[in-house]
């Protein structure tokens, strides 16, 4: 998906949801399932969050917004 020309520069934001509950991946785990290391060169983030409470969701933003300046 990255190497199409329109994302050559892309940077990657994954939001790990439901990490109040027992047994969620961490983000390494996550990592190593997405092949991120393979897939992009360009940047990514990966942010542990609970979407329920808003926990992490501000602070994947703040990664990104940093990314894109």
């Amino acid at each position: 998906m990255f190497q199409e020309i329109e994302l050559q520069n892309a940077k990657l934001l994954v939001y790990a949801n439901k990490q109040d509950l027992p047994g969620a991946m961490t983000t390494s785990d996550i990592a190593d399932k997405m092949q991120v290391e393979s897939v992009t060169s360009h940047g990514y983030y990966i942010q542990p969050c609970i979407a329920l409470t808003g926990k992490g969701l501000y602070k994947g933003l703040e990664w990104l917004s940093k990314e894109l300046v």
